[in-house]
Parts: structure tokens; C-alpha cells; sequence
């Protein structure tokens, strides 16, 4: 039917029918193609008891993990959305080869440029989250000096917009340099450190930027940059938080 009506594909087509974004239709396509396999969530959705969103993280981590389905049910039931996606992201990462997931998403990095048809520039990177990390710890300082100024001359903008006010100044070689504020922060459980990726509920990743591989964690460690803060912890105990 979208080839027909001559559309690019069949996300293109329910995004034009319902007035949502291309991404927005991808996810229902895909969250109504794993539904078919999650007959519990599937139920759930159906009578009220997911959100879209609830939905769309529940399946896309059981779709991995199908075991798990009855848990993040459970967890949805108790916990905010963002708690809810958190633990999905833990669970398909616990699922996973991070360090073949680390391979892959660098195989197929990219920077993509194009123009809307409002006639926005647009700017994409994709690469592993500790490379994105690394931007965002340049980035958000300089975000925030510039966010503070704006609001002390009486200027209210989102600081989505400084932050690209910020990555003008930083490529453009305009900001100064200056010790950084913002540092990245990682956890990881020391046995996943010492075998080199972590098992069951074993932990290994970015504060805001969910979990990596072992050898990512190790390859900061190793540069010293950009500034990182490592907790390594045994269960419960804090064994220590080397910074380089």
C-alpha cells in the first residue's frame, strides 16, 4: 500500500496518516511486530495498562530476552518510565555481546548533514555512547556558561539551543580552553571489570548513557580523556572510584 501511494516506506506512510514523526511511526511498526510473539504484554496493552512508551520498552527488550517479559511487567506496574527503561536496556544488555555490539556500531558510525522542508540544517551522529559521551563532557560546560549568561541579561531559551551554540563555538575553535566541569561517569561491578564483560545482573555503564562494553570502560580508563569517574563496586561495596 505505501508503494503504491507512492511513499518511501510503510513508516513514511502511517507517519503521514497519523501526523507523527517517521521515528514515532518506526517504533509502533516495530512494538506491533513484537507484540505478536509477547502474548502477556500484548494483553497488557490491549486493556490499558501500558502506555505506548511502556509498550515499546517492554518489547523491544523481551524481544531479546523473552524470559523477561513477566518481570518488566511486573517492574512497570511500580517504577516511572524512566526507571522502566533503564532496567529494559540493563536486561537486553545483559542479553547481549557488548563488546560485539561495541564492533558493530563502530563498523557502521556515521555523520549525516541534510536540510528539512522548513529549512532546518539538521545534524546526525551515531557511534557507541562512550564516544558520544566524550562530546557531550566538551559540550555541556560550555552549554552551561552560555545558558547562564543568557539568563543573567534576561534571555530565556531551552538549553537544547545553547548546546548547539556551544558545538558551534567548539568546532569554530571560538571557545577557550579551561578545565572541564562535567566529567562522565561510569559503575561497574569488578569482577565484570576483571572478566571483561559482565554476567546476570553484573553492571557496566555510563551514567545517562546506559550500558557498554568492558573494553570501552577500559579504553577511558587508559586515555584519561575525556575526564572519567569509575565506580567499581563488589555487590553493594563501593571497592573504589579511580578518576583519570
Amino acid at each position: 500500500m505505501w508503494k503504491q501511494g507512492g511513499e518511501r516506506s510503510a513508516a513514511h506512510e502511517l507517519a503521514r496518516t497519523t501526523g507523527t514523526s517517521v521515528g514515532q511511526a518506526k517504533e509502533t511498526l516495530e512494538t506491533g511486530r513484537r507484540l505478536q510473539e509477547l502474548p502477556a504484554t500484548a494483553d497488557a496493552a490491549k486493556k490499558g495498562e501500558l502506555s505506548p512508551q511502556q509498550t515499546a520498552a517492554i518489547t523491544d527488550a523481551a524481544a531479546v530476552d523473552p524470559s523477561a517479559e513477566e518481570r518488566l511487567l511486573d517492574a512497570s506496574r511500580s517504577v516511572s518510565l524512566g526507571e522502566l527503561r533503564d532496567e529494559c536496556a540493563r536486561t537486553k544488555a545483559n542479553a547481549t555481546d557488548l563488546e560485539a555490539r561495541r564492533r558493530r556500531i563502530r563498523e557502521r558510525r556515521s555523520l549525516r548533514s541534510w536540510t528539512d522542508a522548513e529549512g532546518a540544517g539538521h545534524l546526525h551522529l551515531r557511534d557507541n555512547p562512550e564516544a558520544i559521551a566524550g562530546i557531550m563532557t566538551r559540550v555541556e560546560p560550555l552549554r552551561d556558561r552560555l545558558l547562564n549568561k543568557a539568563r543573567a541579561e534576561g534571555r530565556r531559551e531551552p538549553p537544547e539551543a545553547y548546546a548547539a551554540d556551544a558545538l558551534h563555538e567548539i568546532v569554530g575553535g571560538v571557545a577557550t580552553s579551561g578545565k572541564v566541569t562535567t566529567k562522565l561517569l561510569a559503575r561497574v561491578d569488578l569482577s565484570a571489570l576483571l572478566r571483561g564483560y559482565p554476567v546476570d545482573d553484573e553492571t557496566c555503564e555510563l551514567a545517562g548513557y546506559g550500558p557498554v562494553a568492558v573494553s570501552a570502560l577500559r579504553d577511558l580508563i587508559e586515555t584519561g580523556d575525556p575526564f572519567l569517574a569509575a565506580v567499581v563496586t563488589k555487590g553493594e561495596e563501593v571497592i573504589v572510584s579511580p578518576r583519570a
